[in-house]
């Protein structure tokens, strides 16, 4: 499952939208209301690279996916998203623990900004 983040020129997550045209929408009335500032769309999804093609595709996972490295943790996977801006304060916030194996949906933050991951899938046959 993919998510666009609306960030302005500091990387700050100001919008979250599941319709990238929701998200272009968005970031347009945000650039107007703030000439000054600069607002930019980001894709995100987080996968293992350890998942096949066949597994991405029915989970809806394409190739503009944040790929999980093999000594992430779930707080890397949140700084990567966007949510923290760092490990160490995506840690010290409660995410100091494993990323779980299969599909994962998260909802986090006052903003309930959702983060989808695909770890690794061990087929059931």
């Amino acid at each position: 499952m993919l998510f666009w983040e609306v960030r302005d020129e500091t990387g700050k997550v100001v919008g979250t939208e599941f319709c990238p045209g929701n998200a272009a929408e968005l970031e347009m009335v945000l650039t107007e209301m703030n000439p000054d500032k600069t607002f930019t769309i980001v894709e995100v999804d987080e996968v293992s690279p350890k998942v096949s093609d066949k597994d991405r595709d029915s989970f809806g996972f394409d190739d503009e996916n944040i790929m999980i490295e093999d000594h992430w943790i779930m707080a890397h996977v949140m700084h990567a998203a966007g949510i923290f801006p760092s490990v160490g304060i995506a840690r010290k916030n409660g995410w100091n623990k494993p990323i779980p194996p299969n599909m994962s949906e998260f909802t986090v933050g006052k903003a309930k900004k959702k983060v989808w991951i695909l770890n690794e899938f061990n087929d059931l046959a």
